[in-house]
């Protein structure tokens, strides 16, 4: 039997150029088609019932220092919040083993030594737990260099009332009970991303997108977080400590109703010094404050400001950085005024204010409206 080789290879070479046409146009339609995860496709699948989002609100938190100045574990926190409607037919009902939650994403700063470089911050969040996930960013031998982030998770129903936030660096209390959203009800969720750094965790957040994916129970929610900007915090980071109340002088003020009073007679009142206070670094600043020296004070009046970097359990002092100015006029309220920056690894500063003189002088001097803040160049 005569084979036509000619048919054939026309074949052949029709095959091969269908195969050099087509082949492309498929291995390039299927690199494009979106590719779900087995998460994707279990939050995205027609019979998963949606929270539907009624608003959302998200702020940069900072911790009050308490009644000591005590900053530790005072970490900025991102603090994003809910309201989601149950619009299904039927009630949202499950339990705190059946939650389960991620925030991934990217994190940095750049403002903050050794956070340039954007680093995956990645939680799970699982109930049954203490509903809290910690990653760690930086690991280093160095505990002011390390860097963690802390996400932890709060879901309650809106007929329930609102449960108070963690404090922060605090671990929560596991959930046992479980949650019922009736139909058109409003389920409420808190997520907290702590930024746990001993040196920048006060002063700088820690910025990127995230997404956080939520089921609970049988209901999911999925959203895209821009944390790229910092936002003003709602309290500023620190201030002055007030002035006691035996060291103030009625008598003699420029505002009313008093003053700070020093007098080198005095056992005690030689001088006087502000708690420390926490600074952002490398950070405008602005030190504004009056004097007042008695017509016969002799000897010498001088402020003294100076900055430090903390470290676990001591502070390193900043020679370089630390500010002295002589206050030598007399008979004559003077208002004295710097802005400078602080150190870049200056974290606290510390005011004080002396006499220095021989003997019990005479030599008195009092201080008013004294100002020592960081500036917001935002609000300028």
């Amino acid at each position: 039997m005569a084979v036509d080789r000619r048919r054939r290879s026309q074949w052949t070479v029709r095959d091969c150029f269908v195969c050099r046409t087509i082949g492309p146009f498929a291995l390039l339609l299927i690199l494009t088609q979106p590719v779900l995860s087995q998460s994707d496709e279990t939050s995205q699948g027609p019979d998963t019932p949606n929270l539907s989002l009624i608003d959302r609100s998200i702020s940069l938190v900072r911790p009050e220092q308490g009644e000591q100045g005590d900053h530790r574990r005072r970490w900025l926190t991102w603090r994003i919040e809910y309201r989601l409607r149950n619009a299904q037919p039927t009630p949202l009902r499950f339990d705190p083993e059946t939650l389960f939650c991620t925030v991934e994403g990217w994190a940095s700063n750049s403002r903050a030594e050794g956070h340039g470089l954007p680093r995956r911050a990645d939680h799970a969040i699982r109930g049954g737990e203490l509903f809290q996930s910690r990653v760690c960013l930086i690991d280093h031998e160095d505990p002011t260099l390390a860097c963690s982030e802390r996400a932890t998770l709060q879901l309650w129903a809106d007929a329930q009332g609102t449960p108070e936030a963690p404090a922060s660096g605090t671990p929560t209390e596991p959930s046992t009970e479980g949650i019922l959203v009736e139909p058109g009800a409003v389920l409420r969720v808190r997520l907290l991303l702590e930024h746990s750094h001993h040196l920048y965790g006060l002063s700088e957040p820690l910025l990127g997108t995230r997404e956080l994916n939520l089921r609970v129970g049988p209901a999911a929610f999925r959203d895209r977080l821009d944390l790229d900007r910092p936002l003003a915090p709602d309290r500023e980071m620190d201030r002055l400590s007030p002035i006691p109340e035996e060291r103030r002088d009625p008598r003699v003020y420029f505002s009313p109703p008093d003053s700070l009073y020093l007098d080198a007679a005095l056992s005690g009142f030689r001088s006087f010094q502000f708690r420390d206070l926490k600074v952002p670094r490398d950070a405008p600043m602005r030190l504004s404050f009056r004097y007042f020296r008695s017509s016969d004070s002799t000897g010498k009046v001088r402020m003294e400001l100076k900055q430090y970097k903390d470290v676990p359990n001591s502070y390193q002092v900043l020679t370089q950085a630390k500010r002295v100015e002589e206050l030598p006029e007399l008979g004559e309220w003077v208002l004295v005024e710097h802005r400078f920056h602080s150190d870049p690894l200056a974290t606290t500063m510390q005011l004080r204010f002396l006499i220095d003189c021989e003997g019990d002088g005479p030599s008195a001097v009092w201080i008013d409206d004294v100002v020592l803040e960081p500036i917001d160049l935002a609000a300028n």
